[in-house]
This record gives C-alpha cells, sequence and structure tokens, in this order.
C-alpha cells in the first residue's frame, strides 16, 4: 500500500507539472505589417514583448487575453486614430446593469495602455453613464474632438464600434467585456489590425 500511495502520490506531482508547463504556450501573431512575438503564461497573462521607436531598450506589455483568441470579436474602425491627439479619455460604465468587479479589470486593460507614459501617456478617467451616487456623469454625448468616451456596456453582442466621438464596447456578459476591452487595447497598439503599427517586435528591423 506504502508502495501504491507513492506511485499515486508522483502521478499527481507530475500531473501538476505538466498542467502548469502546458498553460504557458508561445506563438508568433501577425497582423498583416508586423509580427508579435505571444508568450500566454497563464489563463489570465500574455506576455508580449516589444521595442518603441529609435530605443533599443526590450519592452513587456501584459494583457489578460492572447490577440489570437480575440479575432472572433467584430471591430470596427480605426479606433486609434481618434485617441492620438486627445487631452484625456473617459472610460464610462452604466451603473444600472449590476456590472461587478471584471468590470473593474476590462477599464483596467484599457488605462494600462492609455495610461502608460510609454504608450498614450493620456489622462484617464473613469465616471458612469447614469446618476449614481456622488459619481460623475458622463455619456457618448460629452464625447469630442479633445476627449473621447469609452462607453463600457452589456449587450446582445460582443463587439467594438464608435459612435461619433465615442467608442462602445459592448459584450453579452462581464467575462466578454474583459475579451472585447482587450481586443480595443491591442488595437491601440496596433498588434491586432486596423490600426497603425505603434510597437515594433523584438524580431522586426
Amino acid at each position: 500500500y506504502i508502495i501504491i500511495g507513492a506511485i499515486i502520490t508522483l502521478a499527481i506531482i507530475a500531473s501538476v507539472i505538466y498542467t502548469s508547463e502546458e498553460k504557458e504556450t508561445f506563438y508568433q501573431y501577425s497582423n498583416g505589417l508586423s509580427t508579435f512575438d505571444i508568450t500566454i503564461l497563464s489563463d489570465t497573462e500574455t506576455k508580449i514583448p516589444f521595442y518603441l521607436e529609435d530605443d533599443p531598450q526590450e519592452y513587456y506589455f501584459s494583457i489578460r487575453n492572447d490577440p489570437k483568441s480575440l479575432e472572433d470579436i467584430p471591430f470596427y474602425g480605426n479606433l486609434a486614430n481618434r485617441i492620438i491627439n486627445d487631452e484625456a479619455v473617459v472610460i464610462t460604465i452604466d451603473p444600472t446593469q449590476d456590472l461587478e468587479g471584471k468590470t473593474v479589470v476590462a477599464a483596467y486593460e484599457l488605462i494600462n495602455v492609455l495610461g502608460n507614459e510609454l504608450l498614450y501617456n493620456k489622462i484617464v478617467y473613469t465616471t458612469v453613464s447614469e446618476p449614481y451616487e456622488d459619481k460623475t456623469v458622463v455619456t457618448c454625448d460629452n464625447a469630442n474632438d479633445a476627449n473621447t468616451v469609452i462607453f463600457l456596456t452589456l449587450g446582445e453582442e460582443t463587439q467594438v464600434y464608435a459612435y461619433e466621438y465615442c467608442i462602445v464596447v459592448m459584450a453579452t456578459d462581464e467575462d466578454e467585456l474583459i475579451r472585447a476591452a482587450d481586443r480595443l487595447a491591442l488595437h491601440f497598439l496596433g498588434i491586432m489590425p486596423w490600426a497603425t503599427t505603434f510597437l515594433k517586435n523584438k524580431n522586426l528591423n
């Protein structure tokens, strides 16, 4: 029984190690203009190395979802052009939809790009689209050429599209909302199609 128990224990340990190793996956992703090294570290972290123009130092960007897994999300327009010259960006959510912590994660994924001083370096505000406690109310109607509004909301379909000076990130549930936010974040970086290439992969000249 001791021998059998030891074998079972070793088998379990080996299985755990194998499963951990299996979670780290590497592939190269091409957007048609550039190719990026993608390393999936876990279910909630993907690492992408890159160089900024005229900077020899290698940087790493982390995001929850890898680009290949987000290709099924409908995406309309070159939305990065709306952000480049903005004075500030406002991310707003609808408090009447009973959104929970995962929506905060979706917003953070975007802030991680837009507020990063090495990337867009924008002032980013978070607000609500309907009156709620003492929070500032901002809707798509408040968006203008100098201040883009990104509206995170639930809807019948997961998609990302523009509405005048507003960018709508819509999803069927909060998990999908994170995926849609990541789709937009990778677009802002130029890693996924429709955006001008913003980052350079370490393998590019």
